[in-house]
């Protein structure tokens, strides 16, 4: 647990001290991106998979539907840590490219796998909510 929360501790520290640099205060897009993300990861450790829907882009969704037997295999497995890798945001600060690992423990065989879960989130003014435009992690990369 201890390793779970210095993964988003870390992803914390390094928006804030990129702000503090910049010499910028936290804007509201900026608050609600690591609202955003702690509330995606929240749910993720959580196993609440339907609830991460609601953070996929509908556009995005109806090009690329999640189906039932995706959802089943998520279900197979707890997230035991959650590290990010890297942020990497878009010139116009609008998007960003995130790589996260996950540490996935298999309730049906008891092992644990690790899965690079490459994430893109898009700001969309209105109404003013970041969206994740690249699925549920890809359980197909385990390791």
């Amino acid at each position: 647990m201890h390793k779970q929360m210095i993964g988003s501790s870390r992803l914390a520290a390094v928006i804030l001290i990129g702000l503090l640099l910049s010499g910028c205060p936290m804007t509201d897009k900026d608050k609600k991106q690591e609202e955003t993300l702690n509330n995606f990861q929240t749910m993720l450790r959580f196993s609440e998979y339907q609830g991460l829907m609601n953070f996929i882009d509908p556009e995005y969704l109806r090009e690329n539907p999640i189906t039932s037997l995706e959802m089943n295999r998520l279900r197979q497995y707890q997230v035991s840590n959650y590290d990010v890798r890297s942020v990497v945001a878009d010139d116009d600060a609008k998007a960003f490219r995130q790589v996260v690992e996950l540490k996935l423990f298999n309730l049906r065989t008891a092992r644990e796998r690790t899965v690079l879960y490459y994430q893109y989130w898009k700001w969309h003014e209105p109404p003013g909510v970041w969206r994740l435009h690249s699925g549920l992690p890809d359980l197909s990369s385990a390791r």
